[in-house]
């Protein structure tokens, strides 16, 4: 897990150990986490001066909110109601459910570029199988639109039945926003 509050320590895992790490910038800007990999991979604490050890080369980590980073996720429960302990820059004001099954964000604060969508869901329903699927942007704009207009993005679930329509259904889900 990388944490970046100022000149908080990051916890860095290699595949031989853990070892911790300074963060080298202020928490306003992109930070990177920096330490020492030697050629077995483990990972060593930098020195005081920033610089490693002789026999081991230097290594950088994004931070949380750097970038290449997730600008936001979260985990929508079955139901439709948002998971506060398990999303990041989304709040359940960011959220209204157009129909049974359509999810539509909006009045995030940041725009996002690409989306991920997975089911939090276990199991088959009478020869149902779960879909999700995500829109970006949610650019319908005819009289039937699925979400309000200003939408930023369109979380479809439901279960499929082969050889019918797939009607929404208020399954549970994760999104992550980059």
């Amino acid at each position: 897990m990388l944490v970046a509050a100022g000149a908080a320590a990051v916890l860095l895992g290699g595949a031989s150990g853990v070892a911790m790490a300074t963060v080298m910038a202020p928490a306003a800007a992109h930070t990177t986490a920096k330490a020492c990999v030697a050629s077995n991979g483990s990972l060593r604490l930098t020195k005081s001066n920033g610089k490693c050890p002789s026999g081991t080369s230097s290594f950088s980590a994004l931070a949380k909110n750097g970038p290449g980073t997730a600008l936001g996720y979260a985990h929508i429960k079955a139901g439709g109601a948002i998971d506060p302990g398990h999303s990041n820059n989304v709040k359940a004001s960011n959220i209204n459910e157009s129909h049974p099954g359509f999810y539509c964000f909006h009045g995030l604060s940041f725009k996002p570029h690409n989306a991920a969508v997975s089911l939090d869901y276990n199991g088959i329903l009478n020869g149902q199988l779960p879909q999700a699927t995500v829109q970006l942007p949610s650019n319908d704009t005819g009289p039937s639109r699925t979400c309000p207009a200003g939408s930023q993005v369109m979380v479809f679930t439901g279960l499929v039945s082969p050889g019918s329509n797939t009607p929404g259904s208020k399954l549970g889900f994760f999104v992550v926003f980059y």
